[in-house]
């Protein structure tokens, strides 16, 4: 099989939400040759895309490779506090806060894309 050589997250320019959704693109390549199904696929770059989001509005961005525990918590402290259906204002239904069951698959969902990077050698556990 061919090795491609990828940079250390270490030599990597600053993040940027750009560089980042970069990075989700080429995820979102490799879910669909594992051939995971389309909703899927969104389920990961919604959720991945909340989460950059997060980052760059708190101005949390950093190198790949100094991303951790940190603003993993930050970012589940604010899932704590958003209401649900807050991408649907429009929506009547309950406006109560996310339940730890989204939240929990928020953080299996930064988990797969963390351990991607770390197999793809964009950083080291």
């Amino acid at each position: 099989m061919m090795k491609i050589d990828k940079p250390h997250a270490d030599n990597m320019p600053r993040a940027s939400k750009a560089f980042l959704l970069q990075l989700l693109e080429e995820y979102k390549l490799s879910l669909q040759a594992l051939n995971r199904s389309p909703k899927t696929i969104s389920w990961y770059s919604e959720i991945l895309g909340s989460y950059f989001d997060f980052l760059e509005s708190n101005s949390m961005l950093k190198p790949v490779g100094e991303m951790g525990t940190h603003e993993l918590k930050r970012y589940i402290l604010h899932l704590q506090k958003t209401p649900r259906w807050a991408k649907r204002p429009h929506f009547d239904g309950d406006k109560g806060k996310l339940s730890p069951y989204s939240i929990q698959g928020h953080v299996r969902a930064l988990k797969a894309f963390w351990g991607w990077l770390e197999k793809e050698g964009y950083v080291q556990a």
